[in-house]
């Protein structure tokens, strides 16, 4: 299987500059059956490079679309406003995980689910920062096309509302941090040094934790000026955890008809990963369509350290959800 790289050009929903993504294709051309669209978002500091060892174990149903967030990997730049009100950042953010779905869909003409067989449709992964996407999403997607101005967003975005509508089957949380749903993070180690010395702090932190086979795939992903930057990738003003606890109940604790929502973790993940679990279980609780999996003997890097259990993980997800 390919991971082969493109660009999509998204359309302006702000009255800003179309924002270009490159992004990774498993299956790139493919025009004939039915099959899942894995969108994958990733998190701080390592680009979408970071799924290539994962994309040859997945099956041929599932079709991998790996992006390269704003300031990653040839995309636009980070958006990083003066003034921008409280997640601001992050909903540009979701608009582009929108503008992806709808390249895929009109673009790259990628099957709708189908309700004969539960077979096809989009399914949305974020990977660590990227699930806080993932819950502003799902916060937005009850009245959309209006986004009741949250997040910094135009009052409507009728043109990105209707692939989002008509494709996306399944949400899935890969080890989410405690910004996610408001919990606050504390003081972490990238964190205690001077903003010059985060990103190579952050880098050497996230390594130490993965084997030595895995090391050259994290260092290849690896873009160390972001990791400062990108710690603006919340839903709320700094601080206001809270609010983002609000955020994330309102947005999990009833899943939208149609879309079902699943929460993913390795069993030696971080403690910023793991006290998150029992949170997303408890908001979710016994919902149609929501589930759990852990990964045994996993840690923040499946996708580089284990992708064939990392496959075997998200197939059951999606089968069973």
């Amino acid at each position: 299987m390919s991971f082969e790289p493109a660009v999509a050009t998204l359309e302006s929903v702000t009255g800003e500059e179309p924002v270009k993504l490159s992004y990774y294709d498993s299956q790139p051309g493919r025009t004939e059956g039915l099959y899942t669209t894995l969108i994958v978002v990733h998190g701080n500091g390592y680009n979408g490079s970071i799924w290539s060892p994962w994309a040859p174990t997945l099956p041929e149903d599932i079709r991998l679309i790996a992006y390269n967030r704003r300031g990653y990997g040839g995309s636009s730049p980070i958006y990083n406003p003066p003034n921008p009100v409280p997640g601001q950042v992050a909903g540009r953010g979701i608009l582009d995980v929108m503008g992806m779905v709808k390249h895929c869909v009109e673009v790259l003409k990628v099957p709708a689910k189908d309700p004969a067989t539960g077979k096809g449709g989009i399914a949305l992964m974020g990977w660590s920062r990227g699930c806080v996407l993932m819950v502003g999403l799902l916060d937005l997607y009850p009245t959309l096309p209006s986004t009741e101005g949250k997040f910094g967003l135009p009052a409507s975005i009728p043109t990105l509302t209707p692939a989002l509508k008509s494709h996306l089957a399944t949400v899935l949380h890969y080890e989410p941090p405690l910004q996610a749903v408001g919990i606050p993070p504390g003081e972490l180690p990238a964190m205690k040094v001077p903003v010059s010395e985060q990103g190579r702090v952050f880098g050497e932190w996230m390594k130490s934790m993965v084997p030595d086979h895995a090391k050259p795939i994290l260092d290849k992903a690896f873009q160390v000026e972001n990791v400062p930057v990108d710690t603006a990738m919340i839903l709320v003003e700094n601080g206001d955890w809270p609010a983002a606890e609000v955020i994330a109940k309102r947005a999990m604790s009833k899943i939208p008809e149609g879309v079902s929502n699943g929460l993913l973790y390795g069993t030696k993940s971080l403690d910023y990963v793991y006290d998150v679990v029992p949170v997303y279980k408890e908001i979710m609780a016994d919902q149609p369509h929501t589930g759990s999996l852990s990964m045994e003997g996993t840690g923040h890097f499946a996708m580089a350290s284990h992708p064939e259990l990392l496959t075997k993980t998200v197939v059951e997800l999606l089968n069973t959800l």
